[in-house]
């Protein structure tokens, strides 16, 4: 049995500059986990990186214990790969263009402990922002109009105000996720399937392990911090 208590995979493409701020944010959820006395395991999915997110990456690639550079032009399959690789007892899903809250991990391996392996934990509050709106700013309790960023409260599944209805028009979990390992591997996420209209990965997927009788949970006071890209 592994020694390992919590594998964090980060996920990279071609985030450039951008990863720089993440990877950081991801090392400090590390660092803190590491701090309460739980073995971490840093691991690197680099997916046809282009030269600047390799350059960026390389900055902090001594603090990784796995780093796989692959050519699967696919996230789900990067992410599938990355579990596979992992020695961790949980493993939690980092994407490498977002922000955390440092107690993410530790905050999430407590409720797993308390709630069990068949379950999927997600952050409380998911902040999405983006980079332009300091020049539509307000000045009061009214929001500027023409701001783009905006708070996701997550809702578990097992909530008596939760409809299942939901996720046929809407993702309502964002792909930043804490489970066991096992878990992971038993479903593994759907490949990218663009030409049957299928984009988000995870929102298949967090339906599928609903019906399959895991419950999708929330860690309270985390935060997921998201940027709101300006195309895509």
């Amino acid at each position: 049995m592994s020694d390992v208590d919590i594998s964090a995979v980060i996920t990279l493409h071609r985030e450039g500059l951008v990863c720089i701020p993440a990877l950081r944010s991801y090392l400090q959820c590390c660092a803190h986990a590491r701090e309460n006395g739980h073995a971490t395991e840093c691991v690197a999915m680099l997916d046809r990186p282009d030269e600047a997110t390799l350059r960026c990456f390389n900055i902090f690639a001594d603090q990784f214990h796995v780093i796989k550079q692959g050519d699967w032009g696919d996230l789900a399959k990067s992410r599938n790969t990355g579990a596979q690789l992992a020695s961790g007892h949980y493993l939690c899903y980092f994407d490498g263009d977002d922000l955390w809250g440092d107690p993410w991990m530790t905050r999430a391996l407590k409720a797993a402990s308390i709630y069990g392996p068949k379950c999927i934990f997600h952050p409380d509050v998911v902040y999405f922002f983006a980079k332009d709106d300091f020049r539509v700013n307000s000045q009061d309790a009214v929001p500027n109009p023409l701001a783009r960023s905006f708070f996701l409260i997550h809702e578990e599944s097992c909530g008596d105000t939760f409809d299942m209805n939901c996720l046929s028009f809407n993702n309502v979990w964002t792909s930043n996720s804490f489970a066991t390992r096992s878990l992971y591997l038993a479903n593994p996420f759907p490949a990218f399937r663009r030409d049957q209209g299928f984009g988000i990965e995870d929102w298949s997927w967090n339906y599928r392990v609903i019906k399959a009788g895991i419950v999708h949970r929330i860690v309270p006071d985390t935060v997921h911090i998201v940027r709101v890209k300006d195309s895509g």
